[in-house]
């Protein structure tokens, strides 16, 4: 083989590396916690979407999103399954996780009302009862409330959000 094809040869393999993503360092750990009053919130996700930053139409890297449990607490993971976010800045944006759940609840009362199924009726009227109970307690602002956040180079275990009620 040749210079020249010895040369073309790794210059395509350090092509094909940097496209292929091999070990983003742009990625680094975050994780925090979300109140409201505070207290711990529960069940909520958060979307973190990076901005664009400089040429119009760049990719600013993968959105990452986090599940609070019991305690407020969270911690994120890419859409490529990265623990983490990329560095930069974020639109944060929070969704309780089982907001979907009363279309199902609804539709099941509906089938059990149909069938005059009285015990399919109670259930499906409790779930009901306890979701709506359950958003009484939730800020009002979830699902189209965001803020901003800037994930530090370092990445952050204080990425912490005190919602308004």
């Amino acid at each position: 083989m040749s210079k020249f094809s010895n040369l073309t040869v790794a210059f395509f393999g350090i092509v094909i590396l940097s496209i292929s993503g091999c070990g983003d360092s742009s990625v680094v750990p975050v994780s925090g916690k979300v109140t409201v009053a505070g207290k711990p919130v529960a069940g909520i996700r958060l979307v973190f979407s990076p901005k664009l930053v400089g040429a119009e139409g760049s990719d600013p890297g993968p959105w990452s999103s986090g599940l609070t449990n019991t305690e407020g607490e969270f911690t994120l993971k890419t859409r490529n399954k990265d623990d983490g976010a990329v560095i930069g800045k974020h639109t944060v944006a929070f969704v309780y996780d089982d907001i979907g759940n009363i279309d199902t609840y609804k539709e099941l009362f509906r089938e059990a009302r149909q069938e005059g199924d009285q015990e399919g009726m109670a259930a499906a009227k409790k779930d009901i009862e306890d979701f709506q109970a359950r958003q009484k307690t939730r800020p009002k602002s979830s699902g189209d409330y965001t803020e901003d956040f800037e994930v530090p180079r370092g990445g952050t275990d204080q990425a912490n959000f005190d919602l308004p009620n």
